[in-house]
C-alpha cells in the first residue's frame, strides 16, 4: 500500500470518525403490527423490530441494502463480511441465518429469507458490520409478514334430510381456498368460495373439518352439523264427519310431513279410502256411529287419528214430477218420477194397459193400449220414509198418420228397388196393394222391395195405420229397363288387338292389320275380338264384322276372309266374338249367332257351321257371353243359361245347354270350355 494510498484512507476514516462524534447514532426502534410490509433504514446500533401476532406462519425478509451517508458513498471495509440476523431481544453478533455481500456498485443484498417465528412475541433485526469498528453505515431493510387465516364462522349448523343445506364457511386474512372433510353424505365444499351445500340424505350428527387457507398455511375448525330426518305425518283433518244413509259420501284425510299413502279401518259397508290419495269415498246403507282409525305414513313412520264417523238416515223423499200426463193409444209413453233426498226406490198403484214401471229408475213407459183418464199414486221411498204423489194420465187416440214419403219412385229391371213409407203420428201398421211382380211389403217397417222383371208403370196405394185410424197416398212406380252395359274400350284376339277411344273411333293392329294401330271405323259403341276376326257395334244398332272367316263367323253367308268390316246384323245392343263364332244380343232381348256350332255351341242344329245369324236363345236377355266353343246368356227370369261345348267333371269335354238359377248375378264371363 502507498502512502497516498494510507493517508486517504486514514483521512477517510478520520472524517467518519469526526461525523460520527459530532453527530452521534442514536439507536432507532420501529414498529409493525399485523401483515404487511415494513420498511426501516438502518444505522448501525439500531435494533428496528417487529411484533409478530398469533397465526403469522410466514415472514419473509425480501431486501437490505447499503445506502449512501451524507452524499458520501461507502468504501467496502477490508473484511466485507457483514452479518444479520433476526431474534428475539437486540444483541449483536453473528449469525449465519443471511449473508450480505457486496457488490460493485456499493449495494449490499440479502438472499431472500423466509423466517417462521417459533412463538408469538417480539422479533427484532440486527445488521452488523465486521469491518473496522468505526465506521458508520446506513442500510435499508423491506420485511413481509403473511398470516393465515382464521376460521370464524359459527362452529354448528342444522340440517333436515332430503332438503336443500347451505353453509358459509368464513376466516380473517383474506383466504385463497377452502375445504372441509367429515361431511355428512350429500354435502360438499367448493373449494374456491367455502360454500357447503347439498342435500344430506339421512339424518344424524356429524362433526366436520372446515379449514380456510393462503399462502402461510391453513386455519381449521371443528363444526356439529345436526340432520333431523323426516318426521312422521301428524293428521290434520277434521276429527268428526256426518254421511247420510243411501246417499255419497267423501271425506279427505288431510296430514304433515308429506305422507306416501293412507288408511282407514272400521270403514262401514260401501265406504272405502283410496290408499295413494287418502280421500275416503263411498255410499252406505247403514245407521250408526263407529270410530274409525286414520293413518297416514311415509319413510320415517305413521301418524294416526280417529274419526266419529256418524251415519243418519235421510228425510223421506218428496216428489216434485209433475201431477199429470198426456198418452196416445200405440204410442210410446214416458214418464220419469222425480224426488228430492236419494237414492230411492219407486212404485205406483195399478197402471193403464200396456204401461209398466221401474222400481230403480223410476221411469214409467210404455205403449198405452186403450183410452181413459188413469188416476195413479206414484211413490219413492229410501231409509228415511215414503213420499206418494198422485198423476192423472190422460189416454187418448192419436190423430190418423199423415203419409209424407215421395210419390213417384223409379226402378229398373233386375236392379234391387226399396222405398220406405214415411208417415206421421207414429203408424202401427202399414199396407199396400198393387205391387210389381217380384215386390212385397214390410208391414212393420213400411219398407217396400225387390227385383223388378218386365218395364212398366204401376199405381200402387199405400196405407199408414195407428189407433186414430189409416192414411193413405198413391204411389207411382215407373220400371224400366237396366242401364246401358259399359262396352269394353280394348279387345285382344289370339294375334290381333282392338281399341276403342272415347270419341267412337275404333283402331286395330296385329294379324291382318299394321304392326301400328291404324283407324278401322268411327262411330263405334262397343268392340269384340275373336281368335281371328272382329266385331263392331255402332251408335246405330249395326254390327260389323271382319277377319278370318273360315268357319262362317263373319256371318255374311261364306266362308271368304274379309279385311274391310261388312254389315252383318240390325237391331242389335251388345256382341260377343269367340274362338271362331259371333253372338249378338238384340233390342228384343233375343239372342243371335253365326259361326262354328261344333259341340252346339250355338244351336242343337247338327250342322258344324252357322254362315249366317240365327236365333239361338229366346227373349229375356239382357247380357251375353261367348268363350272357346259356347256362350252365356243371363235372364232375370231364368238365370244363367249355357250353350256350347264345355270340360265334364270327369275331365272329358261333351255338349251341354243348361239354365242356372242363380241369384242376384250382374255380370259373366266365358271360357275357353268353361
Amino acid at each position: 500500500m502507498t502512502s497516498l494510498s494510507v493517508f486517504a484512507r486514514f483521512s477517510r476514516i478520520f472524517l467518519l470518525l469526526w461525523l460520527f462524534c459530532a453527530f452521534p447514532a442514536s439507536a432507532a426502534d420501529s414498529q409493525l403490527l399485523q401483515s404487511g410490509v415494513w420498511t426501516h433504514d438502518i444505522d448501525r446500533g439500531d435494533t428496528p423490530y417487529i411484533d409478530v401476532p398469533a397465526g403469522t406462519s410466514i415472514l419473509q425478509i425480501e431486501r437490505a441494502n447499503l445506502v449512501t451517508l451524507w452524499g458520501i458513498t461507502p468504501v467496502p471495509p477490508a473484511n466485507p463480511v457483514t452479518a444479520w440476523r433476526i431474534g428475539s431481544a437486540p444483541v449483536w453478533g453473528r449469525n449465519s441465518s443471511g449473508t450480505v455481500i457486496w457488490t460493485a456498485d456499493g449495494i449490499i443484498q440479502i438472499s431472500s429469507y423466509v423466517f417462521t417465528p417459533p412463538a408469538v412475541g417480539r422479533y427484532y433485526f440486527v445488521v452488523q458490520e465486521s469491518g473496522v469498528g468505526f465506521d458508520t453505515m446506513k442500510y435499508s431493510l423491506r420485511a413481509t409478514i403473511t398470516t393465515k387465516p382464521a376460521v370464524t364462522s359459527s362452529g354448528s349448523a342444522s340440517a333436515t334430510a332430503g332438503q336443500a343445506f347451505s353453509y358459509q364457511i368464513t376466516a380473517s386474512h383474506s383466504p385463497t381456498s377452502y375445504g372441509a372433510s367429515g361431511l355428512p353424505s350429500g354435502l360438499g365444499v367448493n373449494p374456491s368460495t367455502g360454500v357447503i351445500s347439498g342435500t344430506p340424505s339421512s339424518g344424524g350428527t356429524y362433526v366436520a373439518t372446515i379449514s380456510a387457507a393462503n399462502s402461510a398455511g391453513s386455519g381449521t375448525k371443528t363444526i356439529t352439523i345436526s340432520v333431523s330426518g323426516p318426521q312422521a305425518p301428524v293428521i290434520t283433518s277434521a276429527t268428526t264427519a256426518t254421511a247420510t244413509v243411501g246417499q255419497y259420501f267423501s271425506y279427505q284425510i288431510t296430514a304433515t310431513n308429506s305422507p306416501s299413502s293412507y288408511g282407514a279401518s272400521n270403514l262401514p259397508s260401501g265406504v272405502s279410502v283410496n290408499p295413494a290419495t287418502g280421500l275416503i269415498t263411498g255410499t252406505s246403507y247403514s245407521t250408526g256411529t263407529r270410530t274409525v282409525t286414520l293413518s297416514a305414513t311415509n319413510a320415517t313412520g305413521t301418524g294416526s287419528r280417529t274419526l266419529t264417523l256418524t251415519m243418519i238416515n235421510p228425510p223421506a223423499p218428496v216428489i216434485s214430477s209433475a201431477g199429470t200426463a198426456l198418452a196416445k193409444v200405440g204410442q210410446p209413453f214416458a214418464y220419469w218420477i222425480t224426488a228430492s233426498n236419494g237414492p230411492h226406490t219407486y212404485n205406483t198403484s195399478s197402471l193403464p194397459s200396456g204401461l209398466t214401471i221401474d222400481p230403480s229408475g223410476g221411469s214409467i213407459s210404455g205403449i198405452p193400449t186403450a183410452t181413459g183418464n188413469y188416476t195413479v199414486t206414484v211413490s219413492a221411498t229410501n231409509a228415511g220414509g215414503t213420499g206418494t204423489k198422485a198423476v192423472s194420465i190422460t189416454i187418448s187416440n192419436p190423430p190418423v198418420p199423415v203419409i209424407s214419403s215421395a210419390a213417384t219412385a223409379a226402378a229398373r229391371v233386375g236392379q234391387p228397388f226399396s222405398y220406405q213409407i214415411i208417415a206421421s203420428n207414429a203408424p202401427s201398421s202399414f199396407g199396400t196393394s198393387n205391387l210389381p211382380s217380384n215386390f212385397k211389403i214390410n208391414t212393420v217397417t213400411g219398407v217396400i222391395s225387390g227385383t223388378p222383371i218386365a218395364v212398366g208403370a204401376h199405381q200402387v196405394p199405400v196405407r199408414a195405420t195407428n189407433a186414430g185410424g189409416t192414411g193413405s197416398m198413391t204411389l207411382s212406380i215407373a220400371i224400366a229397363d237396366p242401364p246401358p252395359l259399359t262396352e269394353p274400350a280394348l279387345a285382344a284376339g289370339q294375334s290381333h288387338s282392338l281399341f276403342l277411344q272415347s270419341d267412337g273411333t275404333a283402331w286395330a293392329c296385329g294379324f291382318r292389320y299394321n304392326r301400328t294401330p291404324e283407324v278401322v271405323m268411327t262411330e263405334v259403341k262397343s268392340i269384340s275380338a275373336g281368335w281371328n276376326h272382329s266385331l263392331f257395334l255402332r251408335n246405330d244398332g249395326s254390327v260389323w264384322a271382319c277377319g278370318s272367316n273360315y268357319r262362317g263367323q263373319l256371318g255374311d253367308g261364306t266362308k271368304i276372309d274379309n279385311n274391310t268390316p261388312i254389315q252383318v246384323m240390325t237391331g242389335v245392343k251388345a256382341i260377343a266374338a269367340g274362338r271362331d263364332h259371333s253372338v249378338f244380343l238384340k233390342t228384343d232381348g233375343s239372342v243371335w249367332g253365326c259361326g262354328e256350332n261344333s259341340g252346339n255351341s250355338l244351336s242343337a242344329s247338327s250342322s258344324p257351321e252357322i254362315l249366317t245369324p240365327m236365333q239361338v236363345v229366346g227373349a229375356g236377355i239382357h247380357k251375353i257371353a261367348a268363350g272357346g266353343f259356347n256362350l252365356f246368356a243371363l235372364s232375370d227370369l231364368s238365370g244363367v243359361r249355357l250353350k256350347g261345348h264345355f270340360l265334364q267333371s270327369n275331365s272329358t269335354f261333351g255338349s251341354r245347354d243348361v239354365t242356372f238359377d242363380v241369384p242376384n248375378v250382374t255380370a259373366i264371363a266365358a271360357g275357353s270350355a268353361h
